[in-house]
């Protein structure tokens, strides 16, 4: 199945809702997310710049208030995320993403599911096209049922009916339930403007308006356009859908890579980054004090949340060779992002936990901060690797017994945004045995060695996106070597599989 996204059919929805940047930022990755995770094939559209039917009608969508800036920025946010997350994300000068939508579900040789809100890509609607609105299954039957017509007759009804989300102007005096019954009786608006007056059993004030509109513009403007210069060839190998995300990781970590790695205390996070390629670190708590570490390269500790972006900035713009920024750790910058929020809004730290104000402003910093690294990374191609330490938490689980997972020990809105972010979110521990002794019926913890996970499991949250090895070994004298030998090992150039000798070829003796 291929899964085309309407970006603004479920941002501005999302934006609306919670009336913040942020928050609709939060939101809409997640559904992004929870959609590529599902769906192999997936696309997301996007607006181009000027639309060609602002060049047909100047007065389209001049209706709408200017949209805020900081969702507009929200918005760039989740372009420039998508994007380096690999989801293909399509969007093309002059075309809307309703067009894209229709071009890439009128090649489509496969079922298309379309996710948006947008009645006009009700016309694409038939037995292999379905659409997702706010999360309920839509197709055929549904279109009939909700606007009484069929998919084929949308394009008529639009033009009709208009549309006030567009400034479409439509006939006047003719609304939805008289627009569905003309079409219902002629099949088409065409039909029915050749039918008489007596066929058209209009009143005479709406007979006469009707007469005298003009569909044309109006149905051009609701017309979705199927030619937009892309094709899927584009985006997939029809052969072999998977072999583009194939090329797109490994285009990925041949550049700048972003590692999240989090673990108990003393498991080894700081030492893994600090053997990264050339590093430097922001240090917000003293990690680096082994005696082979003392010479890394590090920030002073930053005293405010400015601080710590002032030296994201420097690293963007100054002349240095450093290649990896690490951040140690997040859980342990929180404290400056709250000081920083309670001086900004005038919180008391009673202010600040009280009902969990303080952390809804914390998260809009943690967005920000992230930003930062992004723009870091398509500026000067630096490795990010971010530091965090794990907490306990209870699951309640309704299927069965409750169980002890770790976490990262961030608030639970901020742990989700930052496990989004990586390509690698890394957990690390070291190994526990119980054993006991012949004669001594009490269980002895045992520690064994440490360990990089990088799936997840009941136990912890993980992930890559290259099919590593579930587990890495720790090395404790260059913990950062195993992990960069395999996502060199998976991501390199495969050779091409040798060619069968030709039948009449000469048999080749075996070597001694």
């Amino acid at each position: 199945m291929l899964t085309l996204i309407d970006l603004s059919g479920i941002f501005w929805p999302c934006y609306y809702s919670a009336q913040s940047g942020s928050e609709a930022y939060h939101l809409t990755m997640s559904q992004i997310l929870g959609i590529t995770e599902s769906c192999e094939r997936t696309i997301v559209c996007a607006e181009g710049r000027r639309p060609i039917r602002f060049d047909w009608a100047p007065d389209y969508k001049a209706n709408r208030p200017e949209k805020p800036a900081e969702a507009k920025e929200a918005l760039v946010q989740i372009i420039a995320e998508v994007c380096d997350m690999g989801i293909p994300l399509v969007s093309i000068d002059g075309y809307e993403a309703d067009d894209l939508i229709a071009t890439f579900a009128t090649q489509a040789r496969e079922p298309v599911q379309i996710v948006s809100i947008d009645k006009d890509l009700a016309a694409l609607l038939s037995d292999s096209v379905s659409m997702v609105i706010n999360g309920t299954p839509f197709g055929p039957a549904e279109c009939l049922t909700k606007f009484g017509v069929r998919p084929d007759q949308i394009r008529d009804f639009l033009a009709i009916t208009g549309d006030s989300a567009d400034n479409i102007k439509g006939c006047p005096g003719l609304g939805a339930k008289r627009a569905a019954a003309m079409l219902k009786k002629f099949g088409t608006l065409q039909t029915a403007q050749a039918a008489t007056d007596d066929e058209l059993g209009l009143g005479e004030k709406t007979l006469a308006n009707f007469r005298a509109w003009d569909p044309s513009l109006a149905l051009k403007l609701v017309t979705l356009l199927k030619n937009a210069p892309i094709h899927l060839n584009d985006i997939f190998k029809d052969n072999d859908p998977m072999a583009d995300m194939t090329k797109i990781v490994a285009e990925r970590t041949s550049t700048a890579i972003k590692v999240l790695i989090y673990g108990t205390e003393g498991a080894g996070k700081t030492r893994f980054g600090a053997f990264a390629p050339k590093p430097i670190f922001i240090c917000a708590e003293n990690g680096l004090i082994a005696p082979d570490l003392r010479s890394v390269p590090a920030f002073p500790s930053p005293d405010t949340w400015d601080d710590v972006l002032s030296a994201i900035d420097y690293l963007k713009t100054a002349d240095h060779q450093y290649k990896t920024l690490v951040i140690d750790s997040l859980d342990w910058l929180s404290q400056y992002a709250k000081a920083s929020v309670c001086a900004r809004e005038k919180m008391s730290p009673a202010d600040y936990d009280s009902y969990g104000r303080g952390e809804k402003f914390v998260f809009d910093l943690w967005v920000q901060l992230i930003s930062a690294l992004d723009s870091l990374q398509a500026a000067r191609g630096m490795h990010v690797v971010t530091i965090a330490h794990a907490t306990n938490e209870t699951v309640q689980n309704p299927l069965g017994d409750d169980y002890a997972r770790f976490q990262l020990a961030l608030a639970k809105k901020a742990a989700e945004r930052w496990k989004q972010w990586p390509d690698y979110l890394l957990f690390m521990s070291q190994e526990m045995f119980t054993k006991k002794g012949k004669d001594d019926k009490t269980a002895k913890g045992i520690i064994g060695g440490h360990r990089i996970y990088t799936e997840r499991s009941a136990g912890f949250d993980a992930k890559n996106r290259i099919n590593l090895p579930a587990e890495i070994e720790y090395e404790t004298v260059n913990p950062w070597r195993n992990f960069a030998m395999a996502v060199k090992q998976i991501t390199a150039p495969q050779a091409p599989a040798p060619t069968a000798p030709a039948n009449n070829a000469p048999k080749q003796e075996n070597a001694a």
